[in-house]
């Protein structure tokens, strides 16, 4: 229940009318920050976008089926970036000669079976294993940039 106050402010001259007023938005805009740290800390639950079944991608003529002519590709599996993994998987799968001899090994860093389940529903006849991913055994030895997106936006500019 949020309680409300009126506030009265004397008329006075300039200088204290203004000083008034700072003071009045310093409160009001201490009040907001607050209001907006709690609803980061309260984010709402992701829902994963629904995927169609992509079809069977099968070898050409020309492939290999001996264990050393697998390619190995290792990708992390996170549901902020579901749908550009999705879109990688589905790209490599579409533009291999010998789709068939992809093994996709994903890193999870949480065990979310509605991800693991998307991916497996999407791509059934993917040779895939999935990870799960200790960070605590890497804290402290990866960089501490979260993203990428400032390069990307410095390349943006440069080059238009």
């Amino acid at each position: 229940m949020a309680l409300w106050r009126t506030l009265s402010i004397p008329i006075a001259s300039p200088p204290d009318l203004i000083l008034s007023f700072l003071f009045l938005h310093i409160a009001v805009t201490t009040a907001v920050a607050i209001r907006v740290r709690t609803i980061i800390h309260n984010p709402s639950p992701v829902t994963l976008p629904v995927f169609r079944e992509a079809p069977a991608f099968r070898n050409g003529d020309s492939c290999g089926s001996n264990k050393s002519d697998l390619i190995h590709i290792a990708m992390t599996l996170d549901e902020n970036y579901i749908r550009g993994t999705m879109a990688a998987v589905l790209s490599m799968l579409q533009h291999s000669n010998c789709p068939e001899n992809l093994s996709f090994h994903f890193l999870c860093a949480h065990s979310d079976v509605e991800l693991v389940s998307s991916i497996q529903s999407t791509f059934p006849y993917l040779n895939s294993k999935i990870y799960r991913f200790n960070s605590n055994r890497v804290r402290g030895k990866i960089s501490k940039s979260t993203s990428i997106r400032p390069a990307i936006e410095l390349r943006k500019d440069i080059f238009g």
